[in-house]
């Protein structure tokens, strides 16, 4: 007697281990899909903190810079201000929110601080929510 074809059982296996396999490749490309989106996230808020430095550097009243730098107090430049002074564009989509930050620019700011560095004073500019 010449069988030819697959038993039941080896069509089971063969279907099991498809479905195996096309699971690990859809879970990897989702936690691909959620890293990528936290990191144009994170980019997109280290550029915001670069303009609220720009800014302060940018600051004509010299003695609001000073002021700031001397007094060790945490300060906040709001996303509303840099979109009016022109340093970033109101219509530049939040990758978080998918709002354009015009729309939230009152919960949005950019802390400013000066941090005492050995023999200078560093600044670090940091993007806040809230």
């Amino acid at each position: 007697m010449n069988n030819k074809g697959f038993t039941l059982v080896e069509l089971i296996v063969v279907i099991v281990l498809i479905a195996l396999i096309g699971t690990v490749v859809v879970i990897n490309i989702v936690g691909m899909q959620s890293d990528e989106d936290s990191m144009t996230e994170e980019r997109f808020e280290q550029r915001l903190a670069m303009s609220g430095c720009t800014y302060i550097d940018m600051l004509e009243n010299i003695d609001t810079r000073t002021t700031w730098k001397n007094d060790g107090a945490d300060h906040r430049v709001s996303i509303g201000t840099l979109i009016d002074k022109g340093i970033i564009d109101g219509d530049s989509i939040d990758p978080k929110t998918n709002k354009k930050l015009s729309e939230e620019s009152s919960s949005l700011s950019i802390k400013i601080k000066w941090i005492n560095d050995g023999s200078y004073k560093k600044k670090t500019c940091t993007f806040e929510r809230g």
